[in-house]
């Protein structure tokens, strides 16, 4: 299966769709299954589950991008809406597949709080550092280090996200 047949197979369900992208080798993967096949039971009639073996679908994987497994990518209507990397307890799974049902449109985090007040802390200290001094160097460094620790955060990053994802599913 390649990413045109993947994507063509994904546009056909016309509930949510959670793939999961394991392994039988995968100690996480083999935690994670058991509890996404209850989930998957408990919300079957809003969401549709897919498992896809990363053995046997290596190519796939490198051609989504998928960099680990255990993976869940959560699709609407076709599209990417949530990508969620690694073992995670059986509550996240559950508001995972509760909000994919209740049509919540999820939103991944892409930093953790403490790596997000990282970035901001340091673009604001170097550009306390360069206006003082008036080194536009260090004012605008400071503005894009600070602008990378909330840029997910902004309006118009949604926008520009969805139209980047339609560009690659061409």
């Amino acid at each position: 299966m390649d990413k045109l047949q993947f994507f063509n197979a994904i546009k056909q369900h016309n509930r949510p769709v959670v793939v999961d992208f394991w392994a039988p080798w995968c100690g996480p993967c083999k935690i994670t299954r058991p509890i996404l096949k209850q989930f998957a039971a408990k919300y079957k009639s809003q969401v549709d589950f897919v498992e896809i073996n990363a053995d046997e679908h290596s190519v796939l994987l490198q051609q989504l991008e998928v960099r680990g497994i255990p993976t869940l990518i959560l699709f609407r209507e076709g599209r990417e809406m949530f990508r969620q990397t690694g073992a995670k307890p059986a509550q996240v799974y559950d508001q995972l597949f509760s909000d994919l049902a209740a049509g919540k449109l999820l939103r991944a985090a892409r930093f953790a709080p403490f790596e997000r007040i990282l970035r901001i802390g340091a673009g604001a200290a170097l550009l306390g550092y360069g206006l003082p001094q008036t080194n536009w160097l260090m004012i605008v460094l400071g503005a894009l280090v600070a602008l990378s620790g909330i840029y997910d955060l902004l309006p118009f990053w949604d926008t520009f996200s969805e139209w980047m994802q339609k560009r690659q599913q061409r």
